[in-house]
């Protein structure tokens, strides 16, 4: 069995998270497809390369956006991009009541409207693939656990 044990005490970024899933035997495919299906395809370029860093080696996952979209996006942006795509209600609810969960956190931080929350570390376009891939169920051999701390 395979498992995913993330400390995030310092946080992780969507990259290397999907690129620990690449590592399990997720197909980058699976990936495109969930581009395609949010309707970002002509977006997103994603490339994935062999990389060793201190000698660790794994999967890098690069998510390249297109310069014209690669500005911070508003909470509300990206529940529009989840409600005009190809996934299932159950899917489309969960993942824009996540959006709004952090948008209200960020509202409640930063002493603002909710309504008036930009995402920053959280705003580009490789967030609602993150998200979406939490919701969506994908092929990888075997049983996985995954566990958050």
């Amino acid at each position: 069995m395979k498992s995913i044990y993330i400390d995030a005490l310092h946080g992780a970024s969507g990259d290397m998270l999907l690129s620990s899933l690449l590592d399990l035997g997720l197909q980058v495919s699976f990936l495109e497809n969930l581009t395609k299906k949010l309707g970002v395809d002509n977006l997103i370029d994603l490339k994935v390369t062999d990389s060793k860093r201190n000698g660790i080696s794994g999967t890098h996952l690069d998510v390249i956006i297109d310069s014209s979209e690669s500005h911070n996006y508003r909470w509300q942006d990206f529940v529009e991009i989840v409600k005009r795509s190809d996934f299932s209600d159950y899917v489309k609810t969960t993942t824009s009541n996540i959006f709004n969960l952090i948008g209200q956190a960020e509202s409640e931080v930063h002493g603002i409207d909710i309504n008036q929350v930009e995402f920053h570390e959280l705003g580009t376009l490789d967030t609602s693939i993150l998200m979406l891939r939490i919701y969506v169920q994908f092929p990888c051999p075997g049983r996985m656990d995954l566990f958050l701390k």
